[in-house]
C-alpha cells in the first residue's frame, strides 16, 4: 500500500508534490499555486527549413496555468487552461488528447494519399 506523504490516508490515485513525494488527489488539489512545477518549451517544427517558421510553445507557469500554441506565418492555434483542480487538469488532458487524434488522423490522410515526388 502507498499512503500520503501529507495526510498519511491510502493513496489510490496520487500526485507528486514539489519535493517529489507521493500525495493523494485530495492534498494535491490543496497545493498553493506557487508551488506548481514550471514547463517551457519551444521549438520550430522545421528546424532545418529556410521556408517555414512554424513553430509550439508549451508553457506551465508556477500559478498552474498552462498555454500550448502552435504557429506558423499565416495563423495559429493556442490552448490556454488551468491545472488548479483535477477537473481542470482532465480537461486540459482531454484537449491535448483530442487534438494528438486529429493531427494522427490528418497526418494519416496525408501520408495515404499525397506522394512525395523527387525534385528533377
Amino acid at each position: 500500500m502507498m499512503y500520503c506523504a501529507e495526510c498519511g490516508h491510502v493513496v489510490r490515485n496520487f500526485k507528486k508534490n514539489a519535493e517529489g513525494y507521493m500525495i493523494c488527489m485530495e492534498c494535491f488539489d490543496k497545493i498553493p499555486k506557487s508551488e506548481h512545477q514550471v514547463y517551457n518549451v519551444k521549438a520550430f517544427l522545421l528546424p532545418d527549413s529556410i521556408n517555414s517558421m512554424a513553430s509550439y510553445h508549451a508553457k506551465i507557469d508556477k500559478e498552474g496555468i498552462y498555454k500550448f500554441s502552435i504557429h506558423d506565418c499565416n495563423g495559429g492555434i493556442r490552448l490556454k487552461g488551468d491545472l488548479n483542480d483535477r477537473t481542470d487538469i482532465a480537461e486540459a488532458i482531454d484537449k491535448l488528447n483530442t487534438l494528438e487524434n486529429a493531427l494522427r488522423l490528418f497526418r494519416d490522410h496525408i501520408k495515404d494519399n499525397y506522394t512525395v515526388t523527387p525534385f528533377p
